[in-house]
C-alpha cells in the first residue's frame, strides 16, 4: 500500500542517514577523533531518533485515515471520522474538513447539518474557516435559499475565503432568480482569487446580463474586465494547471462543470 510504502521508505532514509552521519568518520580518522565527534554532536542522534519516533506516531494515529483515503472508501470513512469527531470530540481542522467532504460525497445531508450545528455550537471559528465546505454540501443539494443565507452571514465577508463565499451568495441568488448583479460584478471587479474573477465575471457576462436587461451593460463591462485581469496573469496551460491544483477542494470540485465553461470563455 502507497502510505506504508512511504512510511517505511522514510524511516530507511533517516536510518541510513542517521548510520552515514555517525559512522563515516570512523573509516577516515581514529578512535580518539571519534569518541569525541560522538560526544560533542550527541545531539543529532536524539534529533534523529525523535524524527523516526515522530513519523510512526503520526502514520499509528492516522494509518486508518490514510488507508481509508487511499482506497477511496467513503462511507468507511465517514463512519471512522465520525466516531472521532462526535464521539470523542476531536474537533482538529483537518479531520473536520475531512469528514466534511466525505460526508458530500456520500451527500449525507442530515450529517453535514449534525456537523455542522457541533461546530456552531464548540468551534465556530474552525465553522467560519471551512465555510466553502459547508456552502458546497448546500450546492450539492440544491438548497439555494438556504446557501444563500449562509453565505450572507457577516463573518464571512474577511479572511482568506471571502472572495468564495462572495461568489457562492452570488450564484445562490442567480440560481435562485434574484438580482445577483452587484455581487458578481464586485467579485469580477474586486476579487483576488483568480478562479473567483472567472468564474463571477462568466455569469456576469452571461446568464445575469441576460436576466437583468436594466443593468447589462455594466455585467458586461464587468465581465470584460474580469476576462482581462485573468488572461494578464495566466496563459491557458499555466490557467489550467491553477485550476488542476485548486480541484483539490471539495468546493471548488462542485463548480467543476461551471469552471470548465469559465476556462473556456476566458481563452476562446
Amino acid at each position: 500500500m502507497k502510505f506504508k510504502f512511504l512510511v517505511v521508505t522514510f524511516n530507511i532514509v533517516l536510518i541510513v542517514s542517521f548510520l552515514i552521519v555517525f559512522f563515516t568518520p570512523f573509516f577516515a580518522l581514529d578512535a580518539g577523533f571519534m569518541a569525541e565527534f560522538w560526544l560533542r554532536n550527541w545531539y543529532l542522534a536524539a534529533v534523529f531518533l525523535l524524527l523516526i519516533a515522530g513519523v510512526n506516531l503520526l502514520f499509528v494515529l492516522n494509518g486508518r485515515t490514510l488507508v481509508l483515503l487511499e482506497r477511496e472508501d467513503w462511507p468507511a470513512l465517514a463512519a471512522h471520522l465520525e466516531r472521532q469527531v462526535f464521539d470523542r470530540g476531536r474537533l482538529t481542522r483537518r479531520t473536520v474538513r475531512l469528514l466534511c467532504d466525505a460526508l458530500i460525497l456520500l451527500a449525507d445531508f442530515q450529517s453535514i447539518a449534525r456537523l455542522e450545528a457541533l461546530l456552531a455550537a464548540k468551534r465556530p471559528r474552525l465553522l467560519d474557516s471551512l465555510g466553502p465546505h459547508f456552502a458546497a454540501a448546500r450546492l450539492l443539494a440544491g438548497d439555494y435559499p438556504g446557501l444563500e443565507t449562509f453565505a450572507a452571514q457577516d463573518r464571512f465577508r474577511s479572511g482568506p475565503d471571502a472572495d468564495w463565499m462572495g461568489f457562492f451568495l452570488g450564484f445562490a441568488r442567480q440560481m435562485g432568480k434574484k438580482d445577483a448583479v452587484d455581487a458578481l460584478v464586485s467579485l469580477s471587479r474586486t476579487a483576488r482569487d483568480p478562479i473567483v474573477v472567472a468564474l463571477a465575471g462568466y455569469l456576469a457576462g452571461g446568464a445575469v446580463a441576460r436576466g437583468n436587461p436594466a443593468r447589462a451593460e455594466e455585467a458586461r463591462s464587468a465581465a470584460a474586465e474580469a476576462r482581462d485581469r485573468v488572461r494578464a496573469r495566466f496563459s491557458r496551460a499555466r490557467w489550467d494547471r491553477a485550476v488542476d491544483e485548486a480541484r483539490s477542494q471539495m468546493y471548488v470540485v462542485m463548480v467543476g462543470k461551471l469552471l470548465d465553461e469559465a476556462g473556456a470563455w476566458l481563452f476562446s
